[in-house]
This record gives structure tokens, C-alpha cells and sequence, in this order.
């Protein structure tokens, strides 16, 4: 969802082409955007975490996981 740090970052870097009026739909899966973040965990990978973020972390922080 488009909330916190979401809501505040240019379209175009998720959009390309919005930034001349050419908005193309991107997937909403977390690692469309946030591959290379996931490359650098250490612990995600090994562990088979690579899908559903939202079952850690909140949409408004990357750094912010909650602890079930």
C-alpha cells in the first residue's frame, strides 16, 4: 500500500515512463522494487523468506519488522 516512506517516493521509480506521462502498472510484490535489499540481508535467502514482507514488516518502514 501506499503509505508511509510509500507515499512520499516519485512515481517514476516504480512507474517508469510516469515522469513524461507514460504510466506503465507495476506488480506490487515487494522484491519488484526491493530485490536488491533482499540480496543484502543475510538471513532472508538461506531461510526461504524471499515472499509475503508483510508477514514481517511494515508497509511505512523497510528497517521496521514486527517480532510474532
Amino acid at each position: 500500500p501506499l503509505v508511509g516512506a510509500h507515499s512520499v517516493t516519485a512515481c517514476w521509480r516504480c512507474h517508469p515512463g510516469a515522469e513524461v506521462g507514460q504510466f506503465v502498472p507495476t506488480d506490487t510484490e515487494c522484491v519488484t522494487c526491493h530485490g536488491d535489499d533482499l540480496k543484502r540481508t543475510t538471513n532472508h535467502v538461506g531461510l526461504g523468506w524471499v515472499n509475503r514482507c508483510d508477514r514481517c514488516h511494515l508497509p511505512t518502514s523497510s528497517r521496521q519488522a514486527q517480532v510474532e
